[in-house]
């Protein structure tokens, strides 16, 4: 019996060492994971009858322009976060007379995560108080396929982020400010831009030449030096630049946009008669 005593311990040790090792590989994982989204804040939950899915952003909210999202998926009868989905998502925008959807990436795995999941979509338009917009998820995970969807809230940019311009080409195109803090002199400026397909299909645009012109109205509407075009990053899918910030204060980002013939199709020069292009952003620090 002294000897059983001792056996015990020892089998439920190599039980436990043997579990802890096989979770590394299993297609759940408890609550208590290292995927930490402490640096985020919840915005939404959306539901069906097997999981929830976790919507997580910077500040909790959902912005129109730019808004970057991390993922999870629950399994509600477990409490466990699965690691292993393939999700599909179009956010969609319901009008009283026809509906449309926006830019958005596919959503990919957080490198070195166990079970988070991001992507961005840039909303051209708001939708409060539970009006307008959709998100709708189609996911497959242990070889069964689900859907989930709700409605959320996209609230009002205080300064213009999204621009919906139409081509001289009879194209309809999105650019969009990704967010950065800004400060005086030279600032990465990076920009999303693409082009509706359909209402529901919206294509990253890789061979256009963007050039920008910053002015700041309430100084004369001067400009700056050392600016850099943003131009296409395969790496990201977005465009690439500097912008220069001589000093605080409101900015509008001016910009022409030329097809891959070099056709300008879209902006103009900023003269003393047109102080701002008709393809233009705003920026305030």
């Amino acid at each position: 019996m002294k000897t059983l005593k001792y056996i015990f311990p020892i089998l439920f040790s190599i039980f436990f060492i043997a579990c802890s090792n096989d979770d590394d590989d299993a297609t759940i994982i408890p609550p208590n994971t290292d995927d930490s989204v402490e640096h985020l804040m919840l915005a939404t939950t959306i539901t069906n009858d097997t999981h929830e899915i976790e919507v997580y952003t910077e500040d909790g909210k959902i912005h129109q322009g730019y808004t970057e999202f991390t993922f999870r998926l629950k399994d509600i009868a477990t409490e466990t976060y699965i690691s292993d989905v393939d999700f599909s998502w179009t956010p969609v925008m319901q009008m009283p007379s026809m509906q449309h959807s926006c830019p958005t990436s596919s959503i990919t795995k957080v490198a070195d995560s166990k079970a988070l999941y991001t992507a961005y979509a840039i909303f051209q338009m708001t939708g409060e108080n539970g009006m307008g917009w959709t998100l709708n998820f189609e996911y497959t995970t242990g070889g069964e396929t689900f859907d989930a969807s709700k409605e959320i809230n996209v609230k009002a940019a205080t300064k213009k982020n999204v621009s919906v311009f139409m081509g001289s080409n009879g194209t309809k195109y999105i650019l969009g400010l990704i967010p950065a803090k800004s400060e005086i002199g030279i600032n990465d400026l990076t920009l999303s831009l693409h082009k509706m397909t359909s209402m529901m299909q919206f294509d990253v645009i890789e061979d256009h030449s963007i050039t920008l012109d910053p002015r700041m109205p309430a100084m004369g509407n001067h400009s700056s030096t050392n600016n850099v075009n943003p131009v296409f990053d395969a790496a990201s899918k977005l465009y690439k630049g500097k912008v220069s910030l001589t000093m605080t204060g409101y900015w509008t980002l001016n910009f022409t946009v030329s097809d891959a013939d070099d056709t300008l199709i879209a902006g103009n020069e900023i003269t003393e008669d047109t102080p701002e292009s008709s393809v233009m952003l705003e920026i305030e620090f």
